[in-house]
């Protein structure tokens, strides 16, 4: 684990969400093992914090604070001209990094789905909150 995705674990949206993800997880397994039900209560809190933070989260746009503005129509002329005069002599590792970022991409977009698994019967025993957390912390 590197320094960076350790400190999206030490974070304080991951100290509220990654224990509760867990206590959701483990009350729907302790209640499957004594055969309750708990008539979606642990889905509806689980959507109703874990799913209502996921989204907000994927609605944060720039990180940086500031805005980006389109350049102007001669500007764009002479960046698209730069641009075709300089290419790049190797693009392996650009290439590489581009494809582990769209594998990365697949993965939390999957796991983004798994939170809608908690609603069917028997499966909603499965860890899927905590995955979903963690996948979306991970992104």
């Amino acid at each position: 684990m590197t320094e960076k995705s350790a400190g999206n674990f030490l974070s304080p949206e991951a100290l509220v969400f990654l224990p509760l993800a867990l206590l959701l997880d483990l009350i729907g397994i302790v209640l499957i093992i004594f055969a309750l039900d708990d008539f979606f209560i642990t889905d509806i809190i689980g959507f109703a914090t874990i799913g209502s933070w996921s989204w907000f989260r994927s609605q944060i746009k720039d990180q940086g604070g500031g805005t980006i503005e389109m350049p102007e129509r001669e500007e764009r002329k002479n960046l698209a001209q730069q641009f075709q005069q300089k290419t790049p002599k190797n693009t392996e590792p650009v290439k590489a990094a581009a494809a582990n970022a769209s594998k990365t991409s697949r993965s939390a977009k999957w796991a983004k789905w798994t939170k809608f698994l908690e609603f069917v019967p028997y499966l909603g025993v499965l860890p899927f909150w905590t995955i979903s957390v963690f996948f979306e912390l991970k992104e």
